[in-house]
Parts: C-alpha cells; structure tokens; sequence
C-alpha cells in the first residue's frame, strides 16, 4: 500500500482581531470564527494513528476536519485534530456532502511531481547528499510559525477576559490568613 500525500493550505490567526468578541476559550469555537491568514503551501501524510503529519520534518500538523454527522444527511460536525492554532481545513465525508465547506481530503491529494517540487524547495541535496542544515531550517520554520501562532491565540483569549490569572503562592496564603481572621478559623 502507498502512502497518500496532501497538498494543503496553512493557515493561522491573523493578528487583526479588534473587530471580534469571543466568549469561549474553547480553541476550534476561536477557529472557526477569528481572522484567519494564509501561510504557505505543505504537503502532509495521514499517520496509521489518524494525525497529519508535515513530509519532511514529520512535525504533527493540525487538521479542521469536517465531516456529517452520523445518521444525518446535512449536519456537520467540526474537530481539531491536535490542538495547535495552526492548520489546514478538510473535508473527511464518506459519503457525498452537497453542503461542505471545505476541500474533500482526496481532492488535495499530491501528485508525484507536487511532492518532488516541495522537496526541491526546502531540501538541499548536493554531491555528498542531503545537507541537514535544510531539514534544521525546515523545522525551525515550521517551530516558529508554531510559537507565533500560541502567542496570538494567547494574547486573544487574554484580549477577551478568557484566562484565568494565576494567583502566586504567597499571595494565596495572605488570602487565606484573611478569610481565617474573619470567620476566626
């Protein structure tokens, strides 16, 4: 059996959010309804455990799923496949979907020469083989836009009263030294 490849669109918060509220941390609820930004062209493979992963770095990729809910014909359900706020949109329906909103999986299917032109770009291969310092600046490449995109999901749930402060420890003690003063405990 060969492995399939997907050719898929990466995508990630845009750092425009002033116009939307959001009321829930929960991140594909954020997803599904922030500004969103087009990064770049990957390509990814589907590991035996259902995760997508990036063809050269092997670095879990996330997927927005779409798939129809079991015994409906219409209802979509949406899933984030680790939980990351970068990734690509799919569609995983068996079955026919009229009403779909993203890309079919088997439509982003990688041809040979997609998957060669990919390794061309970001790997270097000269007379004594393949240099590793590419796979590094791949790798890098791929941590970075990993960072940068937790930040601005950090920042938005923080924009939006989502995140609980952390209370230190000694500022915790005082709390409860106070409380016990008063109801004498």
């Amino acid at each position: 059996m060969l492995r399939k490849y997907y050719k898929v669109k990466l995508m990630m918060l845009d750092t425009n959010q002033e116009d939307k509220k959001f009321k829930s941390k929960d991140m594909l609820d954020i997803l599904l309804n922030a500004n969103l930004k087009e990064l770049d062209e990957i390509i990814v493979y589907k590991s035996f455990s259902g995760v997508f992963k990036e063809l050269i770095t092997h670095k879990k990729i996330p997927a927005i799923v779409e798939e129809i809910l079991p015994y409906s014909k219409n209802e979509h359900s949406y899933d984030l496949i680790t939980h990351q706020p970068v990734f690509f949109f799919c569609n995983t329906s068996l079955e026919e979907d009229k009403e779909k909103k993203y890309v079919s999986l088997d439509n982003l299917e990688a041809t040979k020469e997609d998957v060669e032109l990919y390794l061309n770009k970001y790997l270097d291969v000269d007379s004594k083989g393949l240099d590793p310092n590419s796979l590094l600046a791949m790798r890098s490449t791929l941590d970075t836009i990993f960072s940068e995109s937790r930040e601005i999901y950090n920042k938005i749930l923080k924009d939006n009263g989502l995140v609980k402060n952390k209370v230190k420890k000694k500022e915790r003690k005082e709390i409860k030294n106070i409380i016990s003063s008063q109801y004498n405990l």
